[in-house]
């Protein structure tokens, strides 16, 4: 990531892990942005603000609850993730407002060198 720095950041979402199992912050390049959501409360709150526009009189159950049963969902069952994916732009806007250009990937891909393939050119025209 470190060598790709003056081209894109890398943002990476997390629900409140531990320190522990998280990189020293210190020790990672400059454009790799750890954002700690906090929970997956916090992650069912982002998905359900764009994914369901009704008003709180026309749902049939109380929307912290709501929130709460996908949260569990996402706990238990992490995949369902993948569903969102195609949305991810939508969902998490206000992280990205200030980039021309956004992707997403999971963390098991190797990008290497990108400068080689993509230039800041190619992304201001």
């Amino acid at each position: 990531a470190g060598g790709s720095k003056d081209l894109v950041d890398f943002l990476i979402f997390h629900t409140g892990l531990p320190p522990h199992v998280l990189p020293d912050r210190a020790t990672l390049p400059t454009n790799v942005k750890l954002i700690d959501l906090q929970s997956t409360t916090k992650l069912a709150e982002l998905l359900l603000r764009v994914t369901d526009r009704r008003t709180e009189e026309s749902l049939k159950m109380d929307r912290s609850k709501l929130t709460n049963m996908i949260a569990k969902t996402i706990e238990h069952h992490p995949y369902v993730l993948v569903e969102y994916k195609p949305a991810t732009g939508h969902i998490f806007a206000e992280y990205l407002a200030e980039y021309s250009h956004w992707g997403y990937s999971d963390l098991d891909i190797v990008w290497g060198d990108l400068p080689r393939w993509v230039s800041k050119e190619e992304l201001t025209e």
